[in-house]
């Protein structure tokens, strides 16, 4: 996936972590569809909850 960013100050909307992650290396506002603010300071923690639920459900699965 790629992120085109035109404008240092250009506003992203999404769900998607990863694609919060790209805006924001690339200097842009990011902002999810519930009103959350993606920042640098929440995205290392947004994105480590999403890996370590993705693992949990890969035990939960291989259990059952």
């Amino acid at each position: 996936m790629e992120v085109r960013i035109y404008v240092d100050a250009d506003a992203v909307v999404t769900q998607d972590y990863g694609v919060a992650a790209m805006a924001l290396g690339k200097g842009a506002y990011c902002i999810h569809q519930s009103g959350r603010w993606y920042t640098n300071n929440n995205i290392d923690e947004l994105l480590m909850q999403r890996h370590v639920t993705k693992k949990h459900k890969e035990v939960y699965v291989k259990i059952i």
